[in-house]
């Protein structure tokens, strides 16, 4: 997204871990089968009904959670503890055996690739992640993937029957991987860079992203000064919004402020953190001070539905004739 805004070459960092912290145990693997126990999953609940906890838990899977946020949602039986400090969680995954994981759907949209993955990867722990086609090309076919109830069951077949196999796929995904995913191969990759930054000029970059929505400056400045009333009116908490079909514009301008409690969401897979179903089960539980509705080509009737769906104790005006939906 970014090349085509700009001529500068550019490269692309992903996340990494510091195999130092985190490795796996130096036990034969019918050993490290032996030691490890649990279902495991580390996150906050950000007032989602996040899909893996929601799916596993349909199963009547019982996964121990370490986080916050979750009572709301149904699922504070399943909490261990609410926090764990950076330094002990190496060890939590080093004697789990399976790490649950997911990603925000702007961040499967456009590729990023938590740093859960690689942690775990290095605790030789084995993974049952969403997929998305960049987080295969990296970690092939050694994770489990879900993407729906269905696959879900699948993956946790394989990991209930074939466990030891599993582990072995887990410890030898991250040898292979290993060499480029430290903060030591950031740091040459940076150093050389900086070294080179001369020929790096010649580079041709080319994205793989393309926004097939776009806003022009009156809309943003519109969006802009709405907000900025709005949270005006606020003193002692943050605005909470709700935007729906975002542009990439507009939400860079939104996730980016500070004084915004903000979650975007969308139909299907796109730049947003929550995709939504026709039931919105998946939206944070919690009320919003703004619902922005940005309604772009032919699903702009779908979105005006989903919005009049969440407004049901709220009054719909329109403030700007420019494709936005305000409800206050």
């Amino acid at each position: 997204m970014l090349c085509s805004k700009t001529s500068t070459p550019l490269r692309t960092l992903r996340q990494c871990t510091e195999p130092e912290v985190f490795k796996h145990p130096d036990l034969a693997i019918t050993e490290d089968d032996r030691n490890r126990r649990s279902i495991v999953f580390v996150a906050n609940s950000r007032f989602v009904r996040r899909d893996m906890i929601r799916w596993i838990s349909d199963m009547g899977i019982k996964p121990v959670i370490i986080g916050r946020h979750w009572n709301k949602l149904g699922y504070g039986n399943l909490v261990q503890q609410d926090f764990i400090e950076n330094s002990k969680i190496p060890e939590l995954y080093m004697r789990s055996r399976l790490s649950l994981n997911d990603h925000w759907g702007d961040m499967r949209h456009f590729g990023i690739i938590n740093n859960r993955i690689f942690d775990c990867l290095a605790c030789g722990t084995p993974v049952l992640s969403d997929h998305f086609p960049e987080l295969e090309n990296v970690c092939g076919s050694s994770l489990l993937y879900a993407y729906d109830e269905t696959s879900l069951l699948r993956s946790l077949e394989y990991f209930s029957f074939f466990y030891k196999d599993l582990l072995e796929q887990t410890r030898l995904t991250w040898e292979k991987i290993s060499h480029d995913y430290t903060f030591e191969a950031r740091a040459r990759t940076i150093i050389s860079d900086i070294e080179n930054a001369g020929s790096l000029r010649d580079e041709k970059t080319t994205s793989s992203y393309a926004s097939d929505m776009t806003c022009d400056g009156k809309v943003i400045d519109d969006t802009r000064a709405a907000i900025y009333k709005a949270k005006s009116s606020l003193k002692n908490r943050p605005l909470r919004v709700l935007h729906l079909n975002p542009t990439a514009e507009i939400g860079y301008i939104l996730s980016g402020d500070a004084d915004l409690d903000y979650t975007s969401a969308g139909q299907g897979n796109g730049p947003w953190h929550v995709n939504l179903e026709s039931n919105i089960a998946a939206l944070p539980e919690k009320s919003y001070d703004i619902v922005l509705s940005e309604c772009h080509q032919e699903n702009s009737a779908q979105m005006h539905c989903v919005v009049h769906d969440l407004s049901t104790n709220v009054t719909a005006r329109s403030l700007k004739p420019s494709g936005f939906s305000f409800l206050i």
